[in-house]
């Protein structure tokens, strides 16, 4: 969902986009021309790639398109310079500019309308708060497309409240959808790739939609959604969730906060007359107004209390940092703020419209767009979430301290969003503490963090995970599950690079994504390069990667000598016609194996909880 460590020096970064000038460019490299249903298009050849980026799939959603599902593009004449990176939408507080909604493709040369290559068609993360298409290049789709035969394309979409607000006015106006519009524009581009992918030698009946965090939430959306119906033949999840109320906000609570935002930004409902006042103020506001850039980046203090704790790990007697951002500790959350705020401010709303009820609920029930999917999650994908555990609830320590699982556990699931109340999440604090012991984690400071970690992990990627391929199972879909867990991030004195986050973190929540796109990032030389380790994993997960996207099978690989890398047999998650029930996980390591029943009991725990409970 969020980023840490190195994906900070991007945030200060300049997008150094390519440069425009198409006459220049063209004198030394090929720029092929692509017709579009909009316009033609020139891209650039790169070592056998056409790239094409910054092309429109819909209107600028400003003025009077602020808060409306995506509008239809304007067409051109002559040819449009696809040449850079398009604009990310609005983001932090100060990055960004609402004229967005810009995608890029990245197609092998060979690939044309009478030999097409299937699609992969890619969703960012960022806690739907942050994030482009190109992300400062960690996402440069070219070794993925030349290496393994695909059209890569990767969207931009609304963020933040413009992407998510619900407010009274904006239902009634829509005639009910409300807070999905980032989802919408997620569905518009999808919508493009199927009118237009031809052209540049895709097949539009071979999409596979993947996403990892607020990217794999966006999967599931789709996933589940009537209106993606079609859209897509294959889906990779990457560390989503396809459940919980902190993922998929109720309708009455997102109506609520929205509201909140809103007359924060000047703009209350209460005081201005009519839905037709309220829609005018929204609209108005200065794009960032309603931005909340530390959510992400956190206060500078707690930047600081963060590195100082970690640079003192196994030191005697170290101090407990407690928060130290703008709440006061133990002040009450305000009504209608999501559980995981600040760090998640927004998410998809179960309107009622375009999502009748939770991705899960959906799927479970038997309706949705199943269709066959890969789900999975990292070794230790809730480090990064326990390190920001003091600025989700202000007054607890970091590193977390004896006790303080139980109330940030009890704050967090009594914070009133949905059916939580605080006699809730008391309850579930008190049977999540009792069944993941600190004597089952490593002594010393970090204790209660690392046990913290276990929690998020299985509570809102793993167990999730098993849920959804429980319920495509059911429908006889084949589901494949991972287990991210390279022996250089579990046990990074391993790996010679030493990267600093493996260290601080192990295998956290994006650390798969290195490996997935094929290189380093950032790039900084010597200091962060793939050791033989590294190299070796990056191979097979984009073989099985591609090969999902060629056959619907990571075990049936494109027929190219790049794609045929060796890479152990993969079962489905639920062998068919099996009389034994055994639930398979592949364990993406330097060995690659399968694991039986993976974080089963933790799993099974965590169900009963929460089917009694409602927390999931």
């Amino acid at each position: 969902m969020l980023r840490f460590g190195w994906a900070a020096v991007a945030f200060s970064m300049p997008t150094f986009a390519a440069p425009t000038n198409a006459s220049a460019i063209c004198a030394f490299e090929h720029c092929p021309i692509v017709t579009t249903t909009l316009g033609r298009v020139e891209g650039i050849t790169s070592r056998n790639i056409n790239w094409f980026r910054g092309m429109p799939f819909a209107a600028p959603p400003t003025g009077s398109n602020r808060f409306r599902p995506p509008q239809p593009a304007q067409p051109w004449t002559g040819v449009r310079r696809a040449l850079s990176t398009a604009n990310q939408c609005p983001q932090l507080g100060v990055l960004g500019n609402e004229d967005c909604l810009y995608l890029h493709v990245a197609a092998p040369s060979h690939c044309t309308p009478d030999a097409p290559c299937p699609v992969m068609f890619w969703i960012y993360g960022g806690g739907f708060l942050l994030g482009d298409d190109d992300e400062y290049g960690f996402y440069d789709p070219r070794e993925l497309a030349r290496v393994h035969d695909v059209v890569v394309v990767a969207t931009n979409y609304r963020l933040g409240a413009l992407g998510f607000l619900s407010v009274g006015a904006l239902q009634r106006e829509s005639g009910g959808t409300v807070g999905n519009w980032a989802m919408l524009d997620q569905r518009a581009a999808l919508r493009w790739a199927s009118d237009n992918l031809a052209a540049f030698g895709g097949d539009p009946s071979q999409v596979t939609i993947f996403g990892q965090s607020a990217g794999g939430m966006s999967v599931c959306w789709h996933l589940a959604a009537p209106g993606s119906r079609g859209l897509f033949a294959h889906a990779i999840m990457q560390s989503g969730n396809c459940g919980g109320p902190w993922a998929f906000a109720p309708l009455d609570d997102s109506l609520g906060h929205g509201e909140r935002v809103a007359a924060e930004a000047g703009c209350n409902s209460t005081e201005l007359k009519t839905d037709a006042e309220m829609l005018e103020c929204i609209r108005a506001l200065p794009p960032h107004a309603m931005d909340t850039p530390t959510s992400v980046t956190g206060s500078k203090e707690w930047y600081s209390a963060t590195l100082a704790a970690f640079r003192n790990i196994g030191s005697p007697g170290l101090p407990a940092v407690s928060s130290t951002g703008n709440a006061q500790p133990n002040a009450p959350r305000q009504p209608h703020s999501p559980p995981l705020s600040p760090i998640i401010t927004f998410t998809p709303t179960v309107d009622g419209v375009e999502l009748p009820a939770r991705p899960l609920e959906l799927l479970e029930s038997g309706r949705g767009n199943p269709v066959p999917t890969i789900v999975g999650n990292t070794h230790d994908e809730g480090t990064l979430f326990a390190s920001w555990a003091n600025e989700i609830v202000p007054g607890i320590s970091f590193p977390l301290q004896p006790g303080e699982l139980h109330t940030m556990i009890s704050a967090i699931f009594g914070a009133g969003w949905g059916n939580a109340t605080s006699a809730s999440g008391a309850r579930v604090a008190d049977a999540v503490v009792a069944q993941y012991p600190a004597s089952d984690y490593p002594p010393g400071a970090l204790n209660e963090w690392w046990r913290a970690s276990a929690v998020v992990r299985d509570y809102i990627f793993a167990c999730p995970s098993r849920r959804l391929a429980r319920a495509l199972d059911r429908r006889s879909v084949p589901v494949y599950r991972y287990h991210f867990a390279p022996d250089f991030c579990t046990q990074p004195s391993l790996e010679d690079a030493g990267w600093i986050d493996f260290q601080l973190l192990h295998c956290y929540h994006t650390s798969d994504l290195y490996y997935v796109w094929g290189h380093p990032w950032p790039k900084l030389g010597p200091a962060r390069t793939f050791g033989p380790r590294m190299a070796g994993v990056t191979k097979v997960i984009q073989r099985y990667w591609s090969a999902f996207a060629h056959t619907a099978d990571p075990n049936k690989p494109a027929t190219t000598a790049a794609n045929a890398t060796t890479a152990a047999p993969w079962p489905r998650a639920h062998a068919p016609n099996s009389t034994v029930h055994k639930e398979l996980t592949m364990r993406l390591a330097e060995d690659m194996r399968v694991e039986e029943d993976y974080r089963g009991a933790a799993c099974d725990f965590l169900d009963r909880l929460c089917g009694q409970t409602g927390c999931y």
